[in-house]
């Protein structure tokens, strides 16, 4: 419950307010198409993040982020402004 009604919803609104598109799902993950999926995804990882860069059909250039507990999307969402958004 933690994941899906808590965790998520923390990605999915950080995601809609920056508008930064997002795929919508009942899945345990976020898939999501940032600007410069290679360099996003790089980042992330190196934060600590188990990203996967997706490049199949419908879904090119998107990068798959698995939910974690709310403490870890906290984390994810503050790693992303700070080193994502403001280091352009």
């Amino acid at each position: 419950d933690e994941v899906m009604f808590k965790a998520k919803p923390v990605v999915e609104k950080f995601f809609l307010k920056r508008g930064i598109k997002f795929f919508r799902s009942a899945a345990n993950f976020v898939l999501f198409k940032p600007d410069d999926p290679i360099r996003v995804a790089k980042i992330l990882f190196e934060n600590g993040f188990l990203v996967r860069s997706q490049n199949r059909e419908n879904i090119e250039d998107t990068i798959r982020v698995s939910i974690g507990t709310f403490e870890q999307m906290l984390r994810f969402v503050e790693v992303y402004k700070e080193k994502i958004l403001n280091s352009n």
